[in-house]
Protein backbone atom coordinates (compact mmCIF):
# COMPACT_ATOMS: atom_id res chain seq x y z
CA UNK A 1 0.00 0.00 0.00
CA UNK A 2 3.15 2.31 1.01
CA UNK A 3 4.24 1.72 -2.00
CA UNK A 4 1.13 2.44 -4.62
CA UNK A 5 0.96 5.50 -2.01
CA UNK A 6 4.33 6.71 -2.94
CA UNK A 7 3.58 5.98 -6.71
CA UNK A 8 0.69 8.75 -6.70
CA UNK A 9 2.82 10.84 -4.75
CA UNK A 10 5.31 11.20 -7.23
CA UNK A 11 2.80 11.16 -10.77
CA UNK A 12 1.15 13.73 -8.61
CA UNK A 13 4.51 15.74 -8.69
CA UNK A 14 5.33 15.17 -11.89
CA UNK A 15 2.09 16.52 -12.87
CA UNK A 16 2.57 19.58 -10.59
CA UNK A 17 5.86 20.24 -12.32
CA UNK A 18 4.84 19.92 -16.08
CA UNK A 19 6.83 17.08 -17.17
CA UNK A 20 4.67 16.81 -20.24
CA UNK A 21 1.89 18.90 -22.21
CA UNK A 22 -1.15 18.95 -20.67
CA UNK A 23 0.13 18.98 -17.29
CA UNK A 24 -0.74 21.41 -14.33
CA UNK A 25 1.02 24.70 -14.02
CA UNK A 26 1.12 28.14 -11.76
CA UNK A 27 4.08 29.57 -13.73
CA UNK A 28 6.11 29.19 -16.99
CA UNK A 29 8.76 28.21 -14.90
CA UNK A 30 6.55 24.92 -13.56
CA UNK A 31 6.36 23.68 -17.43
CA UNK A 32 9.58 21.62 -18.59
CA UNK A 33 8.88 20.86 -22.08
CA UNK A 34 11.70 22.99 -24.50
CA UNK A 35 9.07 25.62 -26.26
CA UNK A 36 6.25 25.93 -23.63
CA UNK A 37 4.33 28.05 -21.10
CA UNK A 38 1.62 27.84 -18.51
CA UNK A 39 -0.92 29.09 -19.98
CA UNK A 40 -3.10 31.25 -18.08
CA UNK A 41 -1.76 29.75 -15.14
CA UNK A 42 -3.46 26.57 -15.64
CA UNK A 43 -1.89 24.37 -18.31
CA UNK A 44 1.73 23.52 -19.71
CA UNK A 45 1.00 24.42 -23.33
CA UNK A 46 2.86 24.62 -26.80
CA UNK A 47 4.05 28.12 -27.95
CA UNK A 48 2.62 29.81 -30.51
CA UNK A 49 3.62 27.60 -33.85
CA UNK A 50 4.91 25.21 -32.08
CA UNK A 51 3.15 21.29 -32.00
CA UNK A 52 3.03 18.76 -29.43
CA UNK A 53 4.25 15.33 -30.01
CA UNK A 54 1.71 12.45 -30.07
CA UNK A 55 3.50 11.59 -26.62
CA UNK A 56 3.55 15.07 -25.28
CA UNK A 57 7.30 15.31 -24.67
CA UNK A 58 8.07 17.54 -26.98
CA UNK A 59 6.85 20.91 -29.16
CA UNK A 60 8.06 20.67 -32.19
CA UNK A 61 8.13 23.93 -34.44
CA UNK A 62 6.32 24.61 -37.34
CA UNK A 63 6.61 27.43 -40.28
CA UNK A 64 6.39 30.82 -38.74
CA UNK A 65 7.46 29.43 -35.20
CA UNK A 66 9.79 32.68 -33.03
CA UNK A 67 13.61 31.38 -33.13
CA UNK A 68 16.50 32.81 -31.76
CA UNK A 69 18.47 30.51 -33.45
CA UNK A 70 18.54 27.51 -36.13
CA UNK A 71 18.17 24.73 -32.56
CA UNK A 72 15.24 26.81 -31.89
CA UNK A 73 13.55 25.80 -35.46
CA UNK A 74 15.88 21.79 -35.05
CA UNK A 75 12.49 20.34 -35.19
CA UNK A 76 11.20 20.93 -38.46
CA UNK A 77 13.30 19.59 -41.28
CA UNK A 78 14.57 21.54 -43.96
CA UNK A 79 13.78 24.94 -42.35
CA UNK A 80 16.30 27.57 -41.31
CA UNK A 81 15.85 30.77 -38.64
CA UNK A 82 15.39 33.78 -40.30
CA UNK A 83 14.25 36.94 -38.74
CA UNK A 84 13.76 35.50 -35.41
CA UNK A 85 10.89 33.20 -37.62
CA UNK A 86 11.75 29.23 -38.41
CA UNK A 87 11.44 29.46 -42.21
CA UNK A 88 11.72 26.91 -45.14
CA UNK A 89 15.28 26.51 -46.67
CA UNK A 90 15.61 27.27 -50.15
CA UNK A 91 14.70 24.62 -52.27
CA UNK A 92 11.42 24.08 -49.82
CA UNK A 93 7.87 25.24 -49.27
CA UNK A 94 5.51 24.68 -46.38
CA UNK A 95 2.98 22.28 -46.79
CA UNK A 96 -0.77 23.66 -46.24
CA UNK A 97 -0.31 23.21 -42.45
CA UNK A 98 2.72 24.80 -42.00
CA UNK A 99 3.55 21.34 -40.40
CA UNK A 100 6.41 20.57 -42.95
CA UNK A 101 9.00 21.88 -45.69
CA UNK A 102 8.50 20.03 -48.78
CA UNK A 103 10.77 20.26 -51.79
CA UNK A 104 9.82 22.39 -54.54
CA UNK A 105 9.00 20.45 -57.85
CA UNK A 106 11.55 20.73 -60.71
CA UNK A 107 8.80 21.56 -63.45
CA UNK A 108 6.06 20.52 -65.49
CA UNK A 109 5.30 17.08 -64.76
CA UNK A 110 7.04 16.39 -61.73
CA UNK A 111 5.75 14.62 -58.27
CA UNK A 112 3.74 16.65 -55.69
CA UNK A 113 1.22 16.50 -53.19
CA UNK A 114 -0.10 19.98 -53.30
CA UNK A 115 -0.30 23.40 -55.53
CA UNK A 116 2.82 25.00 -53.49
CA UNK A 117 5.20 23.18 -54.92
CA UNK A 118 4.90 24.05 -58.88
CA UNK A 119 4.05 27.38 -58.27
CA UNK A 120 7.36 27.89 -57.09
CA UNK A 121 8.88 27.49 -60.33
CA UNK A 122 5.95 27.18 -62.57
CA UNK A 123 3.79 30.07 -61.60
CA UNK A 124 0.74 30.71 -60.24
CA UNK A 125 -1.29 29.15 -62.89
CA UNK A 126 -0.16 25.86 -62.07
CA UNK A 127 -1.57 23.12 -60.00
CA UNK A 128 -0.55 19.56 -58.28
CA UNK A 129 -3.16 17.35 -60.71
CA UNK A 130 -3.26 13.70 -60.06
CA UNK A 131 0.61 14.27 -57.99
CA UNK A 132 1.55 15.87 -61.19
CA UNK A 133 2.84 19.48 -61.77
CA UNK A 134 0.42 20.56 -64.58
CA UNK A 135 -0.79 23.94 -65.82
CA UNK A 136 -4.30 24.91 -65.15
CA UNK A 137 -6.37 24.35 -67.76
CA UNK A 138 -6.39 26.67 -71.14
CA UNK A 139 -2.53 27.34 -70.23
CA UNK A 140 0.45 25.80 -71.58
CA UNK A 141 4.06 25.54 -70.03
CA UNK A 142 6.73 27.78 -71.17
CA UNK A 143 9.08 28.00 -68.54
CA UNK A 144 6.25 29.10 -66.75
CA UNK A 145 2.75 28.23 -67.43
CA UNK A 146 0.97 31.41 -69.56
CA UNK A 147 -2.56 31.46 -70.37
CA UNK A 148 -3.14 30.40 -74.15
CA UNK A 149 -4.25 33.16 -76.74
CA UNK A 150 -6.16 31.47 -79.78
CA UNK A 151 -6.19 32.78 -83.42
CA UNK A 152 -7.82 36.92 -82.80
CA UNK A 153 -7.01 36.96 -78.84
CA UNK A 154 -5.67 40.14 -77.96
CA UNK A 155 -1.35 39.10 -76.76
CA UNK A 156 1.68 41.13 -75.94
CA UNK A 157 4.37 38.71 -77.35
CA UNK A 158 4.34 35.69 -79.40
CA UNK A 159 4.86 33.25 -76.34
CA UNK A 160 1.33 33.75 -75.70
CA UNK A 161 -0.23 32.31 -78.92
CA UNK A 162 -0.92 29.00 -78.50
CA UNK A 163 -1.73 27.11 -81.70
CA UNK A 164 0.29 25.96 -85.00
CA UNK A 165 1.52 29.22 -87.13
CA UNK A 166 0.61 32.03 -84.97
CA UNK A 167 2.23 34.64 -83.95
CA UNK A 168 1.52 38.31 -82.01
CA UNK A 169 0.67 40.73 -84.49
CA UNK A 170 2.59 44.36 -83.10
CA UNK A 171 0.24 46.30 -84.82
CA UNK A 172 -2.59 45.39 -83.77
CA UNK A 173 -1.54 43.23 -80.93
CA UNK A 174 -3.97 40.06 -81.85
CA UNK A 175 -2.64 36.42 -82.13
CA UNK A 176 -2.58 35.94 -86.30
CA UNK A 177 -1.34 33.32 -88.81
CA UNK A 178 2.37 33.68 -89.79
CA UNK A 179 3.05 34.94 -93.13
CA UNK A 180 2.06 31.88 -95.66
CA UNK A 181 -0.51 31.10 -93.52
CA UNK A 182 -4.50 31.89 -93.82
CA UNK A 183 -7.05 31.44 -91.03
CA UNK A 184 -9.31 28.88 -91.83
CA UNK A 185 -13.14 28.68 -90.05
CA UNK A 186 -12.19 26.37 -87.40
CA UNK A 187 -9.95 29.37 -85.78
CA UNK A 188 -6.64 27.48 -86.76
CA UNK A 189 -4.27 28.06 -89.46
CA UNK A 190 -3.58 26.63 -93.05
CA UNK A 191 -0.76 27.03 -95.31
CA UNK A 192 -1.33 29.34 -98.16
CA UNK A 193 0.42 27.85 -100.40
CA UNK A 194 -1.33 24.91 -100.49
CA UNK A 195 -3.56 25.85 -103.50
CA UNK A 196 -0.98 27.13 -105.35
CA UNK A 197 1.29 24.23 -105.03
CA UNK A 198 -2.01 21.34 -106.28
CA UNK A 199 -2.26 23.95 -109.41
CA UNK A 200 1.10 23.89 -110.12
CA UNK A 201 1.12 20.09 -109.71
CA UNK A 202 -2.03 19.93 -112.00
CA UNK A 203 -0.18 22.07 -114.69
CA UNK A 204 3.37 19.96 -114.37
CA UNK A 205 1.36 17.12 -114.86
CA UNK A 206 -0.52 18.38 -118.12
CA UNK A 207 3.14 19.75 -119.17
CA UNK A 208 4.59 15.98 -119.08
CA UNK A 209 1.04 14.82 -120.83
CA UNK A 210 1.89 17.51 -124.09
CA UNK A 211 5.57 16.54 -124.39
CA UNK A 212 4.81 12.81 -124.69
CA UNK A 213 2.01 13.21 -127.24
CA UNK A 214 4.12 15.59 -129.32
CA UNK A 215 7.42 14.12 -128.90
CA UNK A 216 9.48 16.99 -127.32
Amino acid sequence: VNYLLLVGILVQFNRAIGLVIGDSCRYDSDCFVEQSYCHMQQICECKENFLPTSDHQYCVATVGAICNSKHDCSTLENSICIEDRCLCSKGYVPDPHNSACRPVAQGENSDCDFDAQCQQLMGEFSTCTRRRCQCLPNHHFLGTCIRSKGLGDTCKNNTECFGNFLQCSMTDHRCVCRPGYSATSQGTCKSAAGASSRISDLLLIFLVILSIHFNF
